[in-house]
């Protein structure tokens, strides 16, 4: 059977005027893990909620396996929801919270000893089964939660934010821990989150919303490299932004253009015209310094600051007339004696295969 999600045509108002997801054609594929990205009030957590059967659609139509299951009530979906806060029950030990949902289903006792110790184990917490959601740490609950989710096989996991609350380390641990689970299983993963790396750390594919609507969904690395849209060039990771010119009419995907820092030809998904204003989208990563000079007569830069990040190092650079770019190079390849605080008439070196252009709102 094919397990495939799909949205159509799906809107969400709360007041009947303003549209907090609007004209939503979603699929999701059978065993994928999907996040949906996007900043607070995007649209991403009211979808997730309507998947879950928390929220009522105000049009249109939710297909699971083929079966419309718009209005099916939330326990009748077989979906697993973890959420933001956890949601466990603190009166009950964590036997009894991950056991919740198989006793709502009336399944043996026998079997459900079997399928707590079975959970537990698959979060790497065999034996705490006696003790209360208050004698764990905040990454423990967050475990638990994921196994009451997982125990009773549900065809489906939604998660909104569940890693919000847990330290940097401990969060990057669970990332990893997650996307193995979701390898174990096989079963569909959808995943709420506003943090861009955890997005593309866990994904298959992310959809990106802003403003009720997805603007590209697409593989990490393709949002990454190949934003198709202004929003996410600029939502998704730190980029340049420099204020060009089309030197030529767009082609076959690609324009020619010029500005203080660079000129060539780059990619745009816009149709582009000669003479209009447009952005280039670059990297940090994708931008280097060096006391070479890429052209005869290129602009000349003073490195104004510059910030050690462990393996690579942020450096800042502004040009004569005030302009400021930045420059993400791996410590290994800076020369620390040339590119320092001061330094002056260094060169911007950038690699066009990983620049976009977008035509500007007024062009």
């Amino acid at each position: 059977m094919n397990k495939e999600i799909v949205f159509k045509d799906v809107c969400k108002t709360y007041d009947g005027k303003v549209n907090v997801v609007e004209d939503l054609d979603l699929v999701i594929k059978p065993g994928e893990f999907l996040t949906l990205l996007g900043p607070s009030g995007s649209g991403k957590t009211t979808t997730l909620m309507m998947l879950a059967g928390f929220e009522t659609l105000s049009r249109g139509t939710i297909l699971y396996a083929g079966k419309d299951i718009s209005r099916l009530p939330s326990h009748k979906r077989n979906f697993g929801f973890v959420f933001q806060n956890y949601a466990l029950f603190p009166h009950l030990t964590i036997f009894e919270n991950i056991a919740f949902p198989l006793k709502m289903r009336k399944v043996s006792k026998a079997e459900i000893s079997q399928l707590v110790k079975n959970a537990l184990s698959m979060v790497k917490l065999p034996d705490v089964e006696s003790r209360y959601p208050t004698e764990l740490s905040g990454g423990q609950q967050q475990r638990i939660a994921l196994a009451r989710a997982l125990v009773f096989k549900p065809d489906v996991v939604l998660m909104d934010e569940p890693l919000g609350a847990l330290d940097k380390n401990l969060r990057e641990d669970m990332q990893l821990e997650l996307k193995e689970i979701h390898r174990k299983l096989g079963v569909t993963f959808v995943f709420v989150t506003h943090d861009q790396d955890e997005a593309l750390t866990m994904s298959d594919r992310v959809a990106v919303f802003n403003d009720g609507k997805i603007v590209q969904i697409d593989t990490p690395q393709a949002i990454y490299d190949s934003p198709r849209d202004r929003f996410v060039a600029e939502f998704v990771g730190e980029t340049n932004k420099l204020a060009s010119r089309v030197e030529a009419d767009s082609r076959e995907g690609y324009v020619q253009v010029s500005n203080p820092w660079f000129s060539g030809e780059v990619r745009c998904y816009d149709t582009l015209h000669q003479g209009s204003q447009c952005t280039l989208y670059v990297r940090p990563e994708y931008v280097t310094v060096s006391p070479v000079s890429p052209l005869p007569n290129a602009l000349k830069v003073t490195v104004a600051d510059m910030v050690f990040r462990g393996a690579y190092v942020l450096v800042k650079v502004q040009s004569d007339n005030g302009d400021v770019l930045m420059s993400k190079m791996m410590i290994s390849g800076v020369d620390t004696d040339v590119v320092k605080i001061g330094a002056k008439d260094l060169h911007v070196l950038i690699n066009a295969s990983n620049a976009v252009v977008f035509v500007d709102a007024a062009a």
